[in-house]
């Protein structure tokens, strides 16, 4: 193998008429445990803020930053969750420029990468039911529904550097490999960020171009069809209208996000809370559309 790959570096610089080029094979050059994404700094940077440390939690947050994966020298999709988080603690640290800063970043990147749910490995069952719920220690739900759950870390499908790109500048080129990812904290944080862009611009919202450029990215659902991470798309969507000053267009999104949302996931209660704050009853709703 050694031998293979000095003969193909030497036919790629023979001549001095092409940059240095390696082609290695499948797998080789590829992280045997490539880390999740976003890594344990994002975790402990939402901790931190939960805490009231908001100090402890951009600093977290700036490492989580300055060690997300690249593709040459662009940021992939880990750097939405990683900009997000950090464009909130700055936010409460009062920065207020530089959290604009930041949640444009994570806003741009995912427009930038707007395809990437359909690259994830979604498992093939739908949610499951939890085996042992905790029981909730305030009341008692009448819906008697289900909690259910997701696989926290699923696969994604992470693309070597570019063809084009090696040939041109040098480099190594390697094959597409499988990479672990929380694509939930993804889409949540890119909501966080969105939520967060809009409570600062206020009405300059409406002229954000990056802001623009993420809303349609999302109008077009880039997920897969007839799965419940439309309704993922569909929150995102929700409170990118809703920044942009569209409470109609951001009703019903969300609304569309409710009606998708299992009555066993949790984060349907976070968005029932969004909808009433636009001064709309998502059961209500439900009901005068079934007549």
């Amino acid at each position: 193998m050694q031998r293979a790959l000095a003969i193909a570096f030497g036919l790629a610089v023979a001549g001095n008429c092409l940059p240095a080029q390696v082609v290695l094979p499948p797998n080789m050059g590829v992280p045997d445990a490539a880390p999740t994404v976003p890594g344990p700094g994002y975790d402990l940077a939402l901790a931190a803020l939960a805490a009231g440390d908001y100090a402890a939690a951009a600093e977290l947050a700036e490492q989580e930053y300055r060690g997300s994966a690249r593709i040459g020298a662009d940021r992939w999709i880990d750097s939405i969750a990683s900009a997000a988080v950090l464009g909130e603690s700055l936010f409460e640290l009062g920065r207020f420029r530089e959290a604009v800063a930041r949640c444009e970043e994570a806003l741009a990147l995912s427009a930038t990468h707007a395809n990437w749910l359909l690259s994830v490995r979604f498992p093939p069952q739908p949610p499951q039911p939890v085996r042992r719920p905790r029981p909730a220690t305030w009341a008692r739900s009448k819906r008697n529904a289900t909690p259910s759950t997701l696989p926290d870390t699923m696969t994604i499908r992470q693309q070597g550097a570019d063809p084009q790109d090696v040939l041109q500048r040098g480099g190594v080129l390697t094959a597409p490999y499988e990479r672990p990812i929380r694509p939930q904290e993804v889409v949540r944080s890119l909501v966080i960020a969105t939520y967060r862009l809009g409570s600062l611009l206020g009405d300059l919202g409406r002229d954000n171009p990056i802001l623009d450029q993420a809303t349609r990215a999302l109008a077009r659902r880039p997920a897969p069809p007839n799965h419940y991470s439309q309704s993922w798309i569909d929150v995102a969507l929700g409170t990118a209208y809703w920044a942009q000053g569209k409470p109609q267009q951001a009703s019903e999104a969300l609304l569309s996000a409710w009606k998708g949302l299992p009555e066993t996931v949790e984060y349907r209660r976070v968005v029932e809370a969004k909808l009433n704050t636009l001064g709309v009853s998502p059961a209500s709703a439900a009901s005068g559309a079934q007549k």
